[in-house]
C-alpha cells in the first residue's frame, strides 16, 4: 500500500514537470516564430530600400555630410593640373580626400568610397 502511494506522488511529480517542459515548449516555439519574423522583415527592408532607390551603404556612411566630392568632378580624371588649382584656390579639403587619387577617374562607386573614407 506504501508503495503505491509513493508510486503515485512521483507520477504526479512527473505529471507535473512534464507539463513544465510542455509550456517551456510552447514558448520557445512562439520565441522561434518571432524570430522568424523578425529576420523575413530584415530581409525585406534593404529589397525595398533598393527598390526605392535609397542607397543602404551611404546610410550606414560615418563620413556622410561632412564632405562631399563635387558633383562636376563626377566622371572625369584627377589631374595634377586640378590639384595645383585647388592649391591656388586654397580647397584644401579636395587636396587632402583627392590629392592621392591623381590619374584615377571617379566614378560614383569610387565617390562614394571617398566619401565614406572620411
Amino acid at each position: 500500500k506504501d508503495k503505491l502511494e509513493e508510486a503515485d506522488k512521483k507520477v504526479e511529480v512527473l505529471k507535473a514537470e512534464l507539463q513544465e517542459e510542455k509550456d517551456k515548449l510552447v514558448a520557445a516555439d512562439k520565441k522561434i516564430e518571432d524570430l522568424e519574423a523578425e529576420l523575413e522583415e530584415q530581409k525585406d527592408q534593404p529589397q525595398a530600400a533598393a527598390r526605392n532607390g535609397s542607397n543602404t551603404e551611404g546610410d550606414n556612411c560615418p563620413g556622410k555630410e561632412i564632405w562631399s566630392v563635387p558633383k562636376s568632378l563626377v566622371g572625369k580624371v584627377i589631374t595634377k593640373r586640378m590639384i595645383n588649382i585647388w592649391k591656388r584656390k586654397g580647397l584644401e579639403d579636395h587636396i587632402r580626400y583627392l590629392g592621392p587619387l591623381v590619374g584615377e577617374k571617379m566614378t560614383k562607386d569610387r565617390v562614394n568610397q571617398v566619401e565614406c573614407a572620411n
